[in-house]
């Protein structure tokens, strides 16, 4: 088991490339919808994604404002775009499912679970060896 600060030290360590990465998926999302003139699919995707790893909605916003230097009332206008379009990933305005299929019932899903835990346990041995914490 892990102490407090040896947790603390791993976070440091993956703090930069997910910070690194928080800014490629935006440069990215920036860049489609400067080709496009609207909000893509794939770029409402990476919005959903970069919403996924942390960054708030009101940031993703504030980003795409100013790095395509639009007003509040441009964003909330290619915001109802992709609404009128209907592929928003917005979750407040999806349907929820009542009931979720038993993870048991899923042996794909099951394996799948397996090997990305043993990846998982792999990959964090060797940044923890790399930080001499083992």
């Amino acid at each position: 088991m892990l102490k407090a600060s040896e947790i603390e030290r791993v976070s440091m360590v993956l703090d930069n490339p997910l910070r690194d990465l928080e800014m490629q998926i935006m440069e990215d999302i920036v860049r489609r919808i400067k080709i496009n003139g609207e909000i893509t699919r794939s770029a409402d995707w990476q919005i959903y994604r970069l919403h996924e790893l942390g960054m708030s909605k009101r940031e993703i916003k504030k980003a795409i404002a100013d790095n395509l230097d639009l007003s509040k009332a441009e964003i909330k206008e290619l915001y109802n775009e992709i609404l009128q379009k209907g592929y928003e990933w917005d979750d407040s305005i999806r349907p929820k499912a009542r009931h979720g299929y038993p993870l048991k019932k899923m042996r794909v899903c099951k394996g799948c679970c397996r090997l990305y835990r043993s990846r998982l346990r792999g990959s964090l041995k060797t940044y923890l060896s790399h930080l001499d914490l083992q």
